[in-house]
Protein backbone atom coordinates (compact mmCIF):
# COMPACT_ATOMS: atom_id res chain seq x y z
CA UNK A 1 0.00 0.00 0.00
CA UNK A 2 1.42 3.35 -0.98
CA UNK A 3 1.67 5.87 1.82
CA UNK A 4 1.67 8.86 -0.46
CA UNK A 5 -1.07 10.31 -2.63
CA UNK A 6 -0.60 11.39 -6.21
CA UNK A 7 -1.95 14.21 -8.32
CA UNK A 8 -3.59 12.84 -11.44
CA UNK A 9 -4.33 14.46 -14.72
CA UNK A 10 -5.58 12.85 -17.90
CA UNK A 11 -5.50 14.53 -21.26
CA UNK A 12 -5.72 13.55 -24.92
CA UNK A 13 -2.47 13.56 -26.85
CA UNK A 14 -3.76 16.43 -28.96
CA UNK A 15 -3.82 18.74 -25.91
CA UNK A 16 -0.82 20.75 -24.72
CA UNK A 17 1.70 18.09 -23.66
CA UNK A 18 3.97 18.15 -20.63
CA UNK A 19 7.71 17.49 -21.02
CA UNK A 20 7.13 14.00 -19.61
CA UNK A 21 4.42 13.30 -22.18
CA UNK A 22 6.68 14.49 -24.99
CA UNK A 23 9.50 12.26 -23.74
CA UNK A 24 7.13 9.29 -23.37
CA UNK A 25 5.80 9.74 -26.89
CA UNK A 26 9.33 9.86 -28.29
CA UNK A 27 10.27 6.75 -26.28
CA UNK A 28 7.23 4.81 -27.50
CA UNK A 29 7.97 5.76 -31.10
CA UNK A 30 11.77 5.58 -31.26
CA UNK A 31 12.60 2.90 -28.67
CA UNK A 32 9.53 0.73 -28.04
CA UNK A 33 8.71 0.40 -31.74
CA UNK A 34 5.22 1.92 -31.93
CA UNK A 35 4.74 3.30 -35.42
CA UNK A 36 2.38 6.25 -35.16
CA UNK A 37 1.09 5.28 -38.60
CA UNK A 38 -0.37 2.14 -37.01
CA UNK A 39 -0.90 3.21 -33.39
CA UNK A 40 -2.25 6.28 -31.64
CA UNK A 41 -2.14 7.51 -28.05
CA UNK A 42 -5.68 7.92 -26.72
CA UNK A 43 -4.55 9.79 -23.61
CA UNK A 44 -1.81 10.17 -21.01
CA UNK A 45 -2.38 10.09 -17.26
CA UNK A 46 0.39 11.74 -15.26
CA UNK A 47 0.98 11.14 -11.55
CA UNK A 48 3.39 13.22 -9.50
CA UNK A 49 4.40 13.32 -5.87
CA UNK A 50 3.08 16.45 -4.12
CA UNK A 51 6.11 16.51 -1.82
CA UNK A 52 8.68 16.72 -4.62
CA UNK A 53 7.08 16.99 -8.03
CA UNK A 54 10.25 16.79 -10.04
CA UNK A 55 11.53 13.69 -8.22
CA UNK A 56 9.12 10.92 -9.21
CA UNK A 57 6.62 10.99 -12.07
CA UNK A 58 4.50 8.05 -13.19
CA UNK A 59 2.99 8.26 -16.64
CA UNK A 60 0.33 5.92 -17.99
CA UNK A 61 -0.65 5.82 -21.64
CA UNK A 62 -3.51 4.16 -23.46
CA UNK A 63 -2.46 2.98 -26.92
CA UNK A 64 -4.82 1.88 -29.67
CA UNK A 65 -4.16 0.42 -33.12
CA UNK A 66 -3.75 -2.85 -35.03
CA UNK A 67 -7.00 -4.09 -33.43
CA UNK A 68 -5.47 -3.88 -29.96
CA UNK A 69 -6.00 -1.79 -26.85
CA UNK A 70 -2.78 -1.47 -24.86
CA UNK A 71 -1.65 0.35 -21.75
CA UNK A 72 1.89 1.44 -20.95
CA UNK A 73 3.43 2.64 -17.71
CA UNK A 74 6.51 4.83 -17.89
CA UNK A 75 8.33 5.96 -14.73
CA UNK A 76 10.58 9.01 -14.56
CA UNK A 77 13.13 9.95 -11.92
CA UNK A 78 14.28 13.56 -12.23
CA UNK A 79 12.96 13.62 -15.79
CA UNK A 80 14.80 10.45 -16.89
CA UNK A 81 12.91 7.32 -17.88
CA UNK A 82 13.91 4.47 -15.60
CA UNK A 83 11.11 1.94 -16.11
CA UNK A 84 8.67 1.02 -18.90
CA UNK A 85 6.04 -1.71 -18.80
CA UNK A 86 3.44 -2.71 -21.39
CA UNK A 87 0.05 -4.30 -20.66
CA UNK A 88 -2.65 -5.83 -22.87
CA UNK A 89 -3.41 -8.35 -25.59
CA UNK A 90 -1.12 -8.26 -28.60
CA UNK A 91 -0.99 -9.61 -32.09
CA UNK A 92 1.27 -12.56 -31.40
CA UNK A 93 3.90 -12.04 -34.09
CA UNK A 94 6.24 -14.61 -35.57
CA UNK A 95 9.77 -13.43 -34.85
CA UNK A 96 12.06 -16.27 -33.76
CA UNK A 97 14.64 -15.99 -30.99
CA UNK A 98 17.49 -14.90 -33.25
CA UNK A 99 15.32 -12.21 -34.84
CA UNK A 100 14.13 -11.11 -31.41
CA UNK A 101 17.71 -10.75 -30.17
CA UNK A 102 18.47 -8.47 -33.09
CA UNK A 103 15.29 -6.54 -32.32
CA UNK A 104 16.29 -6.22 -28.64
CA UNK A 105 19.74 -5.00 -29.72
CA UNK A 106 18.14 -2.38 -31.96
CA UNK A 107 15.89 -1.24 -29.10
CA UNK A 108 18.92 -1.03 -26.84
CA UNK A 109 20.82 1.07 -29.37
CA UNK A 110 17.78 3.32 -29.77
CA UNK A 111 17.55 3.67 -25.99
CA UNK A 112 21.22 4.66 -25.84
CA UNK A 113 20.53 7.43 -28.36
CA UNK A 114 17.30 8.43 -26.61
CA UNK A 115 18.80 8.58 -23.11
CA UNK A 116 22.19 9.90 -24.23
CA UNK A 117 23.84 7.53 -21.76
CA UNK A 118 27.18 6.15 -22.91
CA UNK A 119 27.08 3.23 -20.46
CA UNK A 120 24.54 1.54 -22.76
CA UNK A 121 27.35 0.85 -25.21
CA UNK A 122 28.61 -1.86 -22.83
CA UNK A 123 25.19 -3.53 -22.92
CA UNK A 124 25.04 -3.34 -26.73
CA UNK A 125 28.54 -4.81 -27.03
CA UNK A 126 27.80 -7.76 -24.75
CA UNK A 127 24.52 -8.49 -26.52
CA UNK A 128 26.32 -8.42 -29.86
CA UNK A 129 28.65 -11.13 -28.50
CA UNK A 130 25.64 -13.22 -27.47
CA UNK A 131 24.11 -12.84 -30.94
CA UNK A 132 27.35 -13.83 -32.68
CA UNK A 133 27.98 -16.84 -30.42
CA UNK A 134 24.29 -17.82 -30.10
CA UNK A 135 24.86 -18.11 -26.35
CA UNK A 136 22.15 -17.64 -23.72
CA UNK A 137 24.66 -16.37 -21.16
CA UNK A 138 27.71 -14.17 -21.68
CA UNK A 139 30.06 -12.49 -19.22
CA UNK A 140 32.94 -10.07 -19.28
CA UNK A 141 34.98 -8.52 -16.49
CA UNK A 142 32.21 -6.17 -15.33
CA UNK A 143 28.90 -7.54 -16.59
CA UNK A 144 26.86 -10.71 -16.84
CA UNK A 145 24.15 -11.15 -19.49
CA UNK A 146 21.43 -13.81 -19.50
CA UNK A 147 18.76 -14.45 -22.14
CA UNK A 148 15.49 -16.24 -21.48
CA UNK A 149 11.99 -16.77 -22.88
CA UNK A 150 9.08 -15.89 -20.63
CA UNK A 151 5.32 -15.66 -20.68
CA UNK A 152 4.18 -12.19 -19.72
CA UNK A 153 2.12 -11.61 -16.60
CA UNK A 154 0.81 -8.35 -18.06
CA UNK A 155 0.23 -9.48 -21.62
CA UNK A 156 -0.62 -12.44 -23.83
CA UNK A 157 2.14 -14.24 -25.72
CA UNK A 158 5.83 -14.74 -25.02
CA UNK A 159 8.76 -12.37 -24.88
CA UNK A 160 12.51 -12.70 -25.02
CA UNK A 161 14.18 -11.08 -22.02
CA UNK A 162 17.77 -9.88 -21.82
CA UNK A 163 18.96 -9.21 -18.28
CA UNK A 164 22.24 -7.60 -17.24
CA UNK A 165 23.83 -7.78 -13.79
CA UNK A 166 27.09 -6.22 -12.66
CA UNK A 167 30.00 -8.39 -11.55
CA UNK A 168 31.78 -7.35 -8.38
CA UNK A 169 35.01 -9.09 -7.37
CA UNK A 170 34.06 -12.00 -9.70
CA UNK A 171 30.63 -12.30 -8.06
CA UNK A 172 27.56 -11.83 -10.27
CA UNK A 173 25.08 -9.75 -8.29
CA UNK A 174 21.41 -10.67 -8.06
CA UNK A 175 18.41 -8.39 -8.48
CA UNK A 176 17.65 -6.27 -11.52
CA UNK A 177 20.28 -3.91 -12.92
CA UNK A 178 19.25 -3.44 -16.53
CA UNK A 179 16.55 -5.51 -18.24
CA UNK A 180 14.93 -5.33 -21.65
CA UNK A 181 12.19 -7.57 -23.11
CA UNK A 182 10.91 -7.77 -26.69
CA UNK A 183 7.69 -9.36 -27.93
CA UNK A 184 7.47 -11.60 -30.97
CA UNK A 185 5.69 -8.85 -32.87
CA UNK A 186 8.76 -6.63 -32.41
CA UNK A 187 7.36 -4.31 -29.75
CA UNK A 188 9.34 -3.58 -26.61
CA UNK A 189 7.37 -4.91 -23.64
CA UNK A 190 9.64 -4.00 -20.71
CA UNK A 191 12.68 -1.93 -19.85
CA UNK A 192 14.20 -1.34 -16.43
CA UNK A 193 17.26 0.87 -16.00
CA UNK A 194 18.57 0.94 -12.44
CA UNK A 195 22.05 2.15 -13.37
CA UNK A 196 21.36 5.67 -12.13
CA UNK A 197 20.88 4.44 -8.56
CA UNK A 198 24.19 2.65 -8.08
CA UNK A 199 26.56 4.37 -5.67
CA UNK A 200 30.22 4.25 -6.61
CA UNK A 201 31.57 2.09 -3.81
CA UNK A 202 33.88 -0.91 -3.41
CA UNK A 203 32.93 -4.36 -2.11
CA UNK A 204 35.43 -4.78 0.72
CA UNK A 205 33.75 -7.71 2.46
CA UNK A 206 34.27 -11.17 0.96
CA UNK A 207 31.68 -13.93 0.95
CA UNK A 208 33.54 -15.81 3.68
CA UNK A 209 33.78 -12.67 5.83
CA UNK A 210 30.05 -12.05 5.42
CA UNK A 211 29.26 -15.57 6.60
CA UNK A 212 31.64 -15.12 9.54
CA UNK A 213 29.91 -11.87 10.53
CA UNK A 214 26.45 -13.40 10.25
CA UNK A 215 27.02 -16.80 11.87
CA UNK A 216 27.21 -15.75 15.57
CA UNK A 217 23.73 -14.21 15.55
CA UNK A 218 22.16 -17.19 13.82
CA UNK A 219 24.02 -19.66 16.05
CA UNK A 220 22.94 -17.82 19.21
CA UNK A 221 19.30 -17.98 18.13
CA UNK A 222 19.55 -21.66 17.18
CA UNK A 223 21.16 -22.57 20.53
CA UNK A 224 18.51 -20.66 22.44
CA UNK A 225 15.66 -22.60 20.84
CA UNK A 226 17.31 -26.00 20.43
CA UNK A 227 17.82 -25.85 16.68
CA UNK A 228 20.74 -26.74 14.41
CA UNK A 229 21.88 -24.85 11.32
CA UNK A 230 21.63 -27.20 8.34
CA UNK A 231 22.25 -24.88 5.40
CA UNK A 232 23.53 -21.46 4.39
CA UNK A 233 22.60 -19.43 1.34
CA UNK A 234 24.60 -16.32 0.44
CA UNK A 235 23.82 -13.75 -2.25
CA UNK A 236 25.34 -10.43 -3.25
CA UNK A 237 23.04 -7.71 -4.56
CA UNK A 238 22.74 -3.97 -4.86
CA UNK A 239 19.79 -2.82 -2.76
CA UNK A 240 18.10 0.50 -2.22
CA UNK A 241 18.72 2.47 0.95
CA UNK A 242 14.96 2.92 1.38
CA UNK A 243 15.18 3.46 5.15
CA UNK A 244 18.01 6.00 4.85
CA UNK A 245 20.53 4.03 6.85
CA UNK A 246 23.35 5.37 4.69
CA UNK A 247 22.25 8.95 4.11
CA UNK A 248 19.29 10.93 2.85
CA UNK A 249 19.01 9.47 -0.65
CA UNK A 250 15.98 7.17 -0.83
CA UNK A 251 16.98 5.67 -4.17
CA UNK A 252 20.72 5.16 -3.72
CA UNK A 253 21.74 1.50 -4.07
CA UNK A 254 24.62 -0.11 -2.18
CA UNK A 255 26.12 -3.64 -2.29
CA UNK A 256 24.67 -6.02 0.27
CA UNK A 257 25.47 -9.54 1.38
CA UNK A 258 22.33 -11.49 2.32
CA UNK A 259 23.12 -14.55 4.45
CA UNK A 260 20.23 -16.94 5.11
CA UNK A 261 20.56 -19.86 7.53
CA UNK A 262 18.11 -22.77 7.50
CA UNK A 263 17.38 -24.79 10.63
CA UNK A 264 16.78 -28.51 11.07
CA UNK A 265 13.32 -27.95 12.54
CA UNK A 266 10.70 -25.30 13.20
CA UNK A 267 10.64 -23.95 16.76
CA UNK A 268 7.62 -23.04 18.91
CA UNK A 269 7.62 -19.58 17.31
CA UNK A 270 7.30 -21.12 13.83
CA UNK A 271 10.83 -19.99 12.94
CA UNK A 272 12.59 -22.03 10.26
CA UNK A 273 15.32 -19.63 9.06
CA UNK A 274 17.52 -16.78 10.21
CA UNK A 275 18.51 -13.92 7.90
CA UNK A 276 21.38 -11.45 8.24
CA UNK A 277 21.97 -8.50 5.91
CA UNK A 278 25.38 -6.85 5.72
CA UNK A 279 26.59 -3.84 3.74
CA UNK A 280 29.28 -5.32 1.52
CA UNK A 281 31.39 -2.16 1.39
CA UNK A 282 31.69 -1.34 5.10
CA UNK A 283 30.79 -4.63 6.83
CA UNK A 284 27.94 -3.17 8.89
CA UNK A 285 25.25 -5.66 9.93
CA UNK A 286 22.01 -3.73 9.52
CA UNK A 287 19.44 -6.52 9.75
CA UNK A 288 19.46 -9.72 11.79
CA UNK A 289 16.15 -11.48 12.41
CA UNK A 290 14.50 -14.92 12.47
CA UNK A 291 12.17 -15.87 9.62
CA UNK A 292 9.20 -18.21 9.78
CA UNK A 293 5.50 -18.70 9.24
CA UNK A 294 2.28 -17.62 10.88
CA UNK A 295 0.00 -20.61 11.42
CA UNK A 296 -3.55 -19.81 10.28
CA UNK A 297 -6.08 -19.38 13.07
CA UNK A 298 -8.64 -21.16 10.86
CA UNK A 299 -7.47 -24.63 9.73
CA UNK A 300 -9.65 -24.28 6.62
CA UNK A 301 -7.39 -21.48 5.37
CA UNK A 302 -4.81 -24.02 4.30
CA UNK A 303 -1.40 -22.56 3.38
CA UNK A 304 0.45 -20.69 6.10
CA UNK A 305 1.23 -17.01 5.66
CA UNK A 306 4.97 -16.42 5.65
CA UNK A 307 6.72 -13.91 7.85
CA UNK A 308 8.75 -13.32 4.72
CA UNK A 309 5.80 -11.48 3.19
CA UNK A 310 7.34 -8.50 4.96
CA UNK A 311 10.68 -9.25 3.34
CA UNK A 312 8.94 -9.60 -0.02
CA UNK A 313 7.27 -6.24 0.38
CA UNK A 314 10.64 -4.73 1.17
CA UNK A 315 12.14 -6.40 -1.90
CA UNK A 316 9.67 -4.51 -4.09
CA UNK A 317 11.41 -1.35 -2.98
CA UNK A 318 14.78 -2.99 -3.56
CA UNK A 319 14.11 -4.34 -7.04
CA UNK A 320 11.83 -1.57 -8.25
CA UNK A 321 12.96 1.63 -6.56
CA UNK A 322 11.26 3.67 -9.28
CA UNK A 323 7.92 2.88 -7.64
CA UNK A 324 8.93 4.48 -4.33
CA UNK A 325 8.04 8.12 -3.76
CA UNK A 326 10.81 10.50 -2.73
CA UNK A 327 9.96 12.27 0.51
CA UNK A 328 13.00 14.50 0.62
CA UNK A 329 15.20 16.07 -1.99
CA UNK A 330 17.83 13.55 -2.98
CA UNK A 331 21.53 14.30 -2.82
CA UNK A 332 23.64 13.63 -5.89
CA UNK A 333 25.55 10.58 -4.67
CA UNK A 334 25.01 8.33 -7.65
CA UNK A 335 27.27 7.39 -10.46
CA UNK A 336 26.73 6.61 -14.09
CA UNK A 337 27.76 3.00 -14.78
CA UNK A 338 30.68 3.27 -17.17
Amino acid sequence: MFLFSFLLKASPIQATSSPHENAALKFLRDVAGFSMNSYSIAFFEESTSPSSQDCLTLLRAEITGNNTNLKARIDFIDGKICCYDLFGDFNTGELDDSELLVRASNCLSAYMTFSNESYCSRFVGLLSTAIQTQASAVENENLSLSISNSEGANYSGSALTVRYNPKVSSYVTSGEFFTISALRNGLLSYLLDNTMYYVDTVVNVTRAEAVALATPNATAYANKFGQTITGTNVTLAYVGDVWNRRGNDDFAMYPEWAVSFTFDKVDNESVSEYDVLIWADNGQVFYSQPQGYFAPSNPDLGTNVSWQVVAFATSLFVLFPATVTCVRRRTRTRRSYR
